[in-house]
C-alpha cells in the first residue's frame, strides 16, 4: 500500500477473500493508501465482512481513501448509514465501529456533494 502501487489491490483484495488467512484487517488501509475506484470497491465488499476488525478498519479507510470517486461515494453512503442504523450490530460489534461508520459517512458525503458541486 505505501508504494501505492494500483496494481497491488487486485491481490490484496484476493488475500482479503481468504477468510482462513490472519491479519486480513491490514488489507483495508493498504488498498486505501493506493486509492482509487479498485480500492473502493474493495473497502466496499469488506464492509460486509464476517469478522468485525476487517469491518472496522474498511470503515477507517473509507475515511482516508484518496481519491473517493464521487460516484462510489454516494453508493456506499447508504451502505454505512445502514451500519450506523443497525443498533444491534453496533451494540455487539463496539461503541468504536459505531463512531468509525459515522467519520466514513460523513468523508463519503463530503465526497458526493463535491461531486454535485464540481
Amino acid at each position: 500500500g505505501r508504494l501505492q502501487h494500483p496494481g497491488a489491490v487486485q491481490p490484496l483484495f484476493q488475500f482479503l477473500q481468504q477468510r482462513d488467512k490472519p491479519y486480513r484487517w491490514i488489507v483495508p488501509e493498504a488498498v486505501a493508501m493506493i486509492g482509487g475506484s479498485e480500492a473502493v470497491n474493495v473497502l466496499a465488499w469488506a464492509l460486509d465482512d464476517e469478522e468485525t476488525t476487517v469491518v472496522a478498519a474498511a470503515l477507517r479507510a473509507l475515511g482516508t481513501v484518496e481519491p473517493m470517486p464521487p460516484n462510489s461515494a454516494r453508493s456506499l453512503l447508504e451502505r454505512v448509514d445502514d451500519l450506523c442504523d443497525e443498533e444491534t450490530w453496533i451494540a455487539s460489534m463496539s461503541r468504536t465501529l459505531g463512531d468509525l461508520a459515522r467519520v466514513a459517512s460523513t468523508r463519503l458525503v463530503e465526497a458526493a456533494e463535491g461531486a454535485t458541486n464540481g
